[in-house]
């Protein structure tokens, strides 16, 4: 009995002797094989967006739906616009938001990154038309036309008021007191009653603000007779036609074709987002 007993502890101790490079390399690949294994995509992701009744709100709550028939929860959340949003996915508040073209100013060597904080474009998603509406007897087709004027240029933290900055200075109009903080259906309303000579806007053409606008009277939308040299300096803007009739064709608004800038929309990321879910 013993010696069987001998015999099997010899057998055990000769298989663990040729076996034990077996298990070594079964445990190397394991180890190896979990340095590729994703981990399963979160459940809930935010997305910062704009104000809830622009564009970007819209498409976020269509991204949220698509989303939630495969069992993830897409929260939105409303901002200033492209600048709070930027400062949102720096921050990790959010994973995903909408950042307006231009917005973001490339320095240095675009190679060096933060690898915590790099952001990733996802792409542009559509065309955000720059409208410049104005009051006044005659007709203008440059910025330079809006020298001492009132104008009504977005709120702070917002894309629009960024880029209508950076398109007043390139005409030498700095800022100042007539530069105002006033964006969107109140901008409109402002610009209405005459209480400010102009305002920028950026949206659809079937935005319900540029809808008011369009048919407001006294109230005229700039035609860039620029718009080529615009899109050489700033080359994330792109020249757009509006035709005569588009908003109206029954009352013919507007009355002739209009010259408009766009920047893009972009999605951007933060590059640390689940890969299925880019």
């Amino acid at each position: 009995m013993m010696a069987r007993v001998k015999a099997g502890l010899v057998s055990l101790r000769d298989l663990f002797a040729t076996a034990w490079w077996i298990f070594l390399i079964v445990g190397i690949g394991f180890v190896i094989a979990f340095q590729f294994v994703q981990p399963a995509p979160p459940d809930r992701i935010v997305i910062t967006t704009g104000s809830d009744a622009g564009a970007y709100y819209a498409y976020a709550r269509r991204y949220a739906a698509i989303l939630a028939r495969n069992g993830i929860t897409l929260e939105v959340r409303t901002s200033a616009g492209s600048l709070q949003n930027l400062e949102r996915l720096e921050n990790d508040e959010a994973q995903v938001g909408f950042v307006q073209g231009g917005v973001i100013e490339r320095q240095g060597d675009p190679d060096d990154e933060d690898e915590e904080s790099a952001l990733v474009s996802l792409g542009s998603v559509f065309f955000e038309p720059v409208w410049v509406f104005y009051r006044g007897d005659r007709r203008f087709d440059r910025l330079t036309d809006l020298k001492g004027k009132r104008i009504a240029i977005g709120q702070e933290g917002s894309g629009v008021r960024q880029l209508a900055q950076q398109l007043l200075r390139a005409n030498d109009i700095n800022p100042g007191d007539h530069l105002m903080p006033l964006s969107g259906l109140k901008a409109a309303e402002e610009l209405q009653q005459g209480r400010i000579d102009a305002a920028f806007i950026i949206a659809a053409e079937n935005a319900p603000v540029v809808q008011v606008l369009l048919r407001s009277p006294g109230v005229k939308v700039m035609s860039f007779a620029q718009a080529e040299a615009y899109q050489r300096r700033f080359p994330f803007l792109t020249k757009l036609t509006l035709p005569q009739g588009v908003a109206d064709l029954v009352r013919d608004y507007p009355p002739h074709d209009v010259t408009l800038l766009a920047p893009t929309a972009n999605l951007i990321v933060r590059d640390d987002l689940h890969p299925a879910l880019q």
